[in-house]
Order: C-alpha cells, then sequence, then structure tokens
C-alpha cells in the first residue's frame, strides 16, 4: 500500500495531464488530481473539455461524463492564452483587446455566464463553466516575452474579480517534459503557478518508439527501455517543475 501511494504521489504532484502515444488510434489520457478542492472526476472532465465540444456542456444543465454516467464539472477550454499580451490579433474580423485587463474580464465574463467576448459566443453558448483551462503555456511566456503579461492578467483576475481555484494552467509539451527548461526564464510563469491559479498541468508524453528503443521520435535518447524509460521520460518533467523550478507540489 506505502508503495502504490508513494508512485501515485511521485507521478502526479496533484494535477498531471498525461499523453500516452501508443497508437493513432489512442485517445491521448489526460490524469487530474487536485490538492486545492478534491474532485474525482477532474481527471474526466480536464479530458472531456476539449473532445466533447462546448455545445454538449452548455446543453446539459447536469455535467456528466456520457461514457459512464458520472458526475463531472464543466471545464471551459481556451486556447487563445497564447494571445495574453499580444499585438494586433484579428479574431472574426476584428482587432481583439489583448491587454491583461481585457484579458481579466474576458475570463470573468466567461466564469459567470456572460460569454466569451473573443468567439463572439453569448453566455447561453458558453454555459457557466466551473474551471477554465488555458491551454497552452509555451515557451513565448519568457519573463522577457508574455510571462509578465499572463502574471498581471491574473493577478487582476485573481484580485478583483474571482478566485484563483477557477483556473488551470497547462503547459505545453517543451516546458512540460523539462529539458532545456529553467527557472531564470520562467520567474513569471511559476509566480502565477504558486500563487494565481488553482493548479498547473504538465502534458507529460511517451511514446512507442521510445518505450522499445529508448530513443523517441524527437530525437532524445538514453532514456533507457520499457520501465525505464517510463519513469525517466514522465518523471523528469515533474521533478524538474517541483524542484528546480520551485513550483509547489501542491500545485
Amino acid at each position: 500500500m506505502k508503495s502504490k501511494k508513494l508512485l501515485r504521489l511521485m507521478l502526479t504532484v496533484s494535477l498531471a495531464t498525461t499523453w500516452i502515444e501508443l497508437a493513432p488510434a489512442v485517445e491521448s489520457i489526460h490524469y487530474g488530481l487536485d490538492g486545492v478542492d478534491a474532485h474525482p472526476q477532474l481527471t474526466d472532465a480536464l479530458r472531456l473539455s476539449k473532445r466533447i465540444g462546448q455545445a454538449w456542456w452548455v446543453s446539459h444543465a447536469k455535467h456528466f461524463n456520457p461514457e459512464n454516467g458520472a458526475a463531472i464539472p464543466y471545464a471551459y477550454h481556451d486556447g487563445y492564452v497564447e494571445w495574453v499580451g499580444e499585438t494586433n490579433r484579428i479574431l472574426r474580423g476584428q482587432l481583439l483587446d489583448t491587454s491583461p485587463a481585457a484579458c481579466a474580464l474576458r475570463w470573468h465574463q466567461i466564469k459567470t455566464g456572460q460569454g466569451d467576448s473573443w468567439t463572439g459566443e453569448a453566455g447561453a453558448q458558453t454555459g457557466t463553466p466551473e474551471i477554465i483551462v488555458l491551454d497552452e503555456i509555451n515557451s513565448g511566456f519568457k519573463d522577457h516575452l508574455r510571462g509578465p503579461a499572463l502574471r498581471e492578467a491574473l493577478r487582476i483576475y485573481t484580485t478583483q474579480y474571482g478566485d484563483k481555484k477557477h483556473i488551470v494552467l497547462l503547459a505545453s509539451p517543451g516546458l512540460s517534459m523539462g529539458q532545456g527548461v529553467v527557472a531564470a526564464n520562467y520567474g513569471d510563469v511559476i509566480y502565477c503557478a504558486n500563487h494565481y491559479v488553482r493548479s498547473f498541468g504538465l502534458e507529460l508524453y511517451c511514446s512507442f518508439e521510445g518505450f522499445m528503443t529508448g530513443t523517441d521520435p524527437g530525437g532524445q535518447s538514453g532514456l533507457g527501455t520499457g520501465d525505464a524509460y517510463l519513469a525517466n521520460r514522465l518523471a523528469f518533467g515533474l521533478r524538474n517543475w517541483t524542484t528546480t523550478m520551485g513550483v509547489k507540489p501542491a500545485k
């Protein structure tokens, strides 16, 4: 029993999004564990937030996993977080206000059922999500790029509009796996993870080729094969973000 609990803690760190790429026909598997407000069905909420489609969530007053009937929270998938702090972004033929203040207001409007000002969808179309998933945080959020804008947007949202329990950050595979990712470049992202969001999700993945040969399609090698490959591939990113990078393990 103790060994099982330790393994679970080591591989999840409260919220980890894991993608297993064994074959194109196999759906990616997301593991979500939340230490803020434990919700046993958060895993399925994150996994289904994008795949099912927003219309399904909004059309069902009570949210149940269509696969097994379990109740799950509605997670709104925001795929535009990469535009925070950028200029000259046009959507639907309109120039968007991507300032930190405007982004914070947009999340507040989504959370309270007022619609999405960027996509043009009304409240009846967006519904009232319990969680907003910001997907994805990538290398464009370094401290000298859009990191400060993200930090300011989340600060405004947390202090003026809402509760940090509403926001989940998802890191890109490159940031999640930790290769070449250093704290000196991502101070703002780390601060956001520790202070302004419910959880910080890592997109961890492994490949069948790597499992068999020890070398991933991208060229990374020296990870071992079989179980050694899985441990090295998945654990390194978690260890890097919670030790070297300084993100609180509870996140």
